[in-house]
């Protein structure tokens, strides 16, 4: 593939190779900070196994481990945003140094928190509102009777809500990455990644879901022919390495999506300019 950046909206298919060239011609710089994010994300699990323990969330803000969990993912998303954007400069042809990643990770690293606060925000109203208008439903008698058109429409119900919060899920998905290569505030980043999918949900769901797919099929398997004979320790250590090695493609597909839809976008206004002379 002579170039990363596509100059015409792709389908599934080429998208998917497009990802994984871009995932190979970056994998060795970005293996080291994807191995570091794999480390931190399994570290708490690592530990209560190590210890035979449960590491759990309390309702006290200041808690050690509240606070522990927090420092970790901020710092799983400074380097995530490090990721975006070497893997971003290998897209384009540019090489810049594993110091300057971080610097940008850094730079970023405010705006897109406060964007994923606001994100989580929106999410947990919606949930909380659908939950509600399900309590009402029941206390109206509508949902939960043993009747079959009863049992059918609270399983409608129940899949109407459970689609529409993928959708709205979905429709956040490229919030970060707008966030750390297109140099988006948090208000613009928000409007973008939301007018990019709002009508492209199934093509960003079906694709962005697939490393994750491939991902969880192979946990699946190694678990299933080495959990009779190793500790949960040594599938979690397993575990850690795998998912290490998807998270560039995971940044790659991101990436790659993004840019097609940007395409399609600019695609879809140029028509509509010709439309209407």
């Amino acid at each position: 593939m002579d170039t990363f950046l596509a100059s015409q909206p792709e389908t599934y298919k080429q998208l998917l190779k497009r990802s994984i060239a871009l995932y190979r011609a970056s994998f060795f710089k970005t293996a080291f900070l994807a191995l570091l994010i794999a480390i931190l994300a399994f570290l708490p699990r690592l530990i209560a196994e190590s210890m035979d323990t449960h590491l759990y969330l309390t309702p006290f803000p200041w808690a050690l481990q509240n606070i522990g969990l927090f420092l970790i993912n901020l710092i799983i998303l400074l380097i995530f945003i490090a990721i975006l954007w070497h893997v971003y400069c290998v897209m384009r042809g540019v090489h810049e140094p594993l110091v300057e990643d971080f610097t940008m990770g850094v730079k970023k690293l405010f705006y897109a928190l406060a964007a994923t606060i606001i994100q989580n925000l929106i999410i947990f109203t919606l949930t909380m509102m659908i939950f509600g208008l399900l309590l009402l439903l029941s206390q109206q008698r509508v949902l939960f009777y043993p009747s079959i058109m009863d049992i059918l429409f609270t399983w409608f119900i129940f899949c109407a809500a459970s689609l529409f919060m993928f959708y709205v899920i979905t429709l956040f998905i490229f919030l970060i990455p707008c966030i750390a290569i297109e140099n988006k505030g948090i208000g613009a980043a928000l409007e973008r990644t939301i007018a990019l999918v709002w009508n492209h949900w199934w093509r960003v769901f079906s694709l962005q879901i697939t490393p994750w797919v491939c991902y969880f099929i192979i946990m699946g398997i190694i678990t299933m022919i080495l959990g009779p004979y190793v500790t949960p320790l040594w599938i979690s250590i397993l575990n850690l390495v795998i998912f290490a090695f998807f998270i560039a493609w995971f940044a790659a597909l991101l990436l790659v999506q993004l840019k097609d839809l940007e395409l399609r976008k600019a695609l879809a206004l140029k028509q509509h300019d010709y439309s209407y002379p």
